[in-house]
């Protein structure tokens, strides 16, 4: 089981770090990973992450949020072979960090073996600190440290920026590719208005965990393990213009499934973007639709 601890008030030990903020762990984070495994085989010790917690982009003053809230990047860190994490709360005063007082706070008294970052890896007050700055204070405390070199897919740079980009736009396909595998929500099933049931189509609602960046409405092909089995969903990600509904709402119908999900937390994958929201002059028509959305996902 993945531990976590907090930076400030925490103690980690014989600790690799990985340097950065994470937003979505996508391919070109998988390669740092992939040096601090490296590193631990060299070197023993453990693989940790550093990583800020939800709220980050709200202390910038912007509400865009992050493709995975921090729940979500614990999981999927912990899949990808990373022991640790260490949160990090970007508040006022870690804001104001100067480069030394952050590598200070980060590797003092914590006996880190070492760390791993990007080649654009930026910290401190501004982002001050890079990493050149990062390799003189590494050097000077016997830490090693390694700085992975630029990555590119699609002939540029591996980004979240990009991902989110493509996610804006539906493009599941090349943002899932750069993720390393399918964007994914973590969520809690609630109660909804039942309407779905009552037209032979009953689903799971999930509502966007808070931070999460909205992707962009849809109805799309899913799966998720319930019960410890997989299932193929079709999921619509936005309104119900249908029923005059505009919240945003995560309303999934797994084929084939006939448990109960309230009150549990789900992960959903989404696979496939299959079309835009529509709003049907019937609930007759909607059920045509959803029944073709069914069958294009067999």
């Amino acid at each position: 089981m993945i531990k976590t601890v907090d930076i400030k008030s925490e103690t980690y030990e014989n600790s690799i770090i990985l340097l950065g903020f994470f937003d979505c762990l996508h391919i070109g984070h998988a390669y740092l990973i992939e040096e601090a495994k490296k590193l631990r085989n060299e070197k023993g010790g453990k693989i940790a992450m550093l990583t800020f917690k939800d709220g980050f982009y709200s202390a910038l003053g912007k509400d865009f949020g992050s493709v995975l809230n921090f729940t979500e990047r614990v999981e999927k860190a912990e899949r990808l072979g990373v022991e640790e994490i260490i949160g990090v709360d970007f508040d006022e005063e870690f804001k104001k960090l100067s480069p030394e007082e952050f590598c200070e706070i980060l590797f003092g008294n914590h006996k880190i073996i070492g760390a791993v970052c990007g080649y654009d890896y930026t910290y401190g007050n501004g982002g001050t600190g890079n990493a050149e700055t990062l390799k003189r204070y590494c050097s000077a405390n016997g830490i090693a440290l390694t700085v992975v070199p630029k990555r590119e897919v699609f002939a540029g740079k591996i980004s979240t920026s990009l991902i989110k980009e493509y996610l804006s736009e539906g493009n599941l396909a090349a943002a899932n590719i750069l993720l390393g595998e399918p964007y994914f929500v973590v969520g809690r099933v609630v109660e909804g208005r039942k309407i779905g049931r009552e037209m032979g189509f009953p689903t799971a609602n999930v509502l966007l965990p808070s931070g999460k960046m909205p992707i962009k409405y849809g109805v799309y092909e899913t799966h998720a393990e319930l019960d410890g089995k997989t299932y193929k969903g079709i999921t619509n990600y936005g309104a119900r213009p249908t029923f005059s509904l505009e919240d945003l709402v995560i309303e999934t119908h797994f084929d084939g499934f006939n448990g109960d999900l309230y009150g549990k937390e789900i992960c959903l994958y989404f696979d496939a973007f299959l079309r835009p929201i529509q709003k049907f002059s019937s609930v007759n028509q909607l059920i045509e639709r959803l029944t073709k959305d069914l069958e294009s996902i067999k």
